[in-house]
């Protein structure tokens, strides 16, 4: 492994395995930013947002970096001396465990062969270590991953001794351990259904005696993760195409059938209905590519449903009130986000988990379980919606029977 560390050098290669896609003038010395894009030198390799403009460019990799808002970032970054998040990421050369870019300091002859973090051990950069969860969380003096992980939980990558394979592990906001057990409610659900493309969280527990979840990395360096984001980006708000028609269309043209593509999307729909996950963001699903022929493979799996629930607003667990929420993503609401589904029935109700298993769930919590009852019978009422929906009931209408008193339609 050949080591990097920051002086005085600026320019760079923005590399995609051991190809140039382009070369930049790097700020190394404040806040890690592109100041300058040189030249495009392979226009087709590029991240797809990037190669929009050199503002994408900038963009794409500011937003590449850790967020400013993860939990507790600020205190770790001070104590190891980082002036901010983008020289975090810089100092890690740019690497992540999501795709296969990086960056090269023009005077190294480094290889992604030598440095990629998919082979090579890695230094958990913003550890905050598990225990009991059966996974290696030794330092090494290396490239984390961590600089390029985003979200605003507490989250680090670790490395299983044995198998040698990557796993997020992730915390939680706030006092409670809920996120984490929503990842598993989720992971219960797509089970029960027999559907495949999800990611598998179990819980692990974490340094004061709270839970958190962990998962394994759904990527490879054959297969790197796009986000509808990425993918798509500012032009997918033009108005006269919505974005998810152009997030399909932009699948279409990868290799993947309109088909499967429009099944995902439903699945996905139905079941974030059903668990109130409101915040389906654009870069929390997208799809899967081969890194060598840069054909798409498939959907990206389903992952990171932890903020479902209700899991910031227990006291006010009424089905009207969830469905009250703004939504992120293609839809702004739930009843748009149900309306834009073309297949109904593909989540078998009958096959969820029970009232007692997911009150069973949260009672893990000490906080948390005071409202597992509640939240159990959430679970039911939104299923139930759904269920009415597929026997032909409006949306209104369904929406009514299980709350009455809700705040406004959808």
């Amino acid at each position: 492994m050949v080591l990097y560390s920051r002086g005085k050098m600026k320019n760079y290669r923005l590399m995609h395995l051991d190809d140039v896609c382009a070369e930049i003038t790097i700020d190394d010395e404040f806040d890690g930013s592109i100041t300058h894009v040189n030249r495009i030198v392979n226009p087709e390799i590029m991240p797809f947002r990037a190669a929009r403009s050199n503002e994408d460019f900038r963009q794409w990799w500011k937003d590449r970096s850790v967020p400013e808002t993860r939990t507790a970032l600020r205190d770790l970054l001070e104590e190891k001396g980082i002036r901010s998040t983008g020289l975090f990421l810089l100092d890690n050369l740019g690497l992540s465990l999501s795709d296969c870019y990086w960056v090269k300091p023009y005077e190294f002859e480094l290889t992604w062969r030598e440095i990629n973090l998919y082979e090579n051990p890695f230094q958990p950069g913003l550890v905050m270590k598990s225990a009991d969860s059966g996974i290696s969380t030794r330092e090494y003096s290396l490239y984390s991953p961590d600089a390029s992980t985003g979200g605003n939980l507490p989250k680090w990558w670790i490395t299983d001794q044995n198998s040698n394979r990557r796993f997020l592990v992730k915390g939680n906001d706030g006092l409670t351990s809920q996120q984490s057990l929503n990842e598993i409610l989720a992971t219960m659900i797509h089970k029960m259904q027999g559907y495949e493309n999800y990611v598998s969280y179990t819980l692990v527990k974490l340094r004061g005696g709270k839970l958190g979840c962990r998962c394994q990395a759904f990527t490879s360096e054959d297969a790197e993760f796009i986000s509808a984001w990425d993918l798509v980006g500012r032009r997918g708000y033009a108005k006269d195409e919505p974005f998810r028609v152009n997030f399909i269309k932009a699948c279409i043209a990868g290799g993947l059938s309109e088909e499967e593509v429009i099944r995902g999307l439903d699945y996905m729909c139905l079941t974030d209905f059903i668990i109130s996950n409101n915040d389906r963001h654009l870069n929390n699903f997208g799809i899967l590519r081969d890194s060598h022929t840069l054909r798409f493979i498939k959907l990206a799996p389903i992952f990171d449903s932890g903020n479902s629930m209700m899991y910031q607003n227990l006291g006010q667990l009424s089905v009207g009130y969830s469905l009250s929420e703004d939504t992120h993503g293609f839809h702004k609401t739930y009843q748009s986000m149900i309306e834009h589904v073309s297949d109904l029935d593909l989540v078998d109700i009958s096959k969820l988990p029970s009232s007692d298993a997911i009150t069973d769930l949260y009672t893990r919590d000490p906080i948390v379980s005071p409202f597992a009852k509640r939240l159990a019978d959430l679970f039911a009422s939104r299923a139930g919606i759904i269920h009415d929906i597929q026997q032909g009931c409006s949306y209104y209408d369904a929406v009514r029977k299980y709350s009455p008193k809700r705040r406004k339609n959808g």
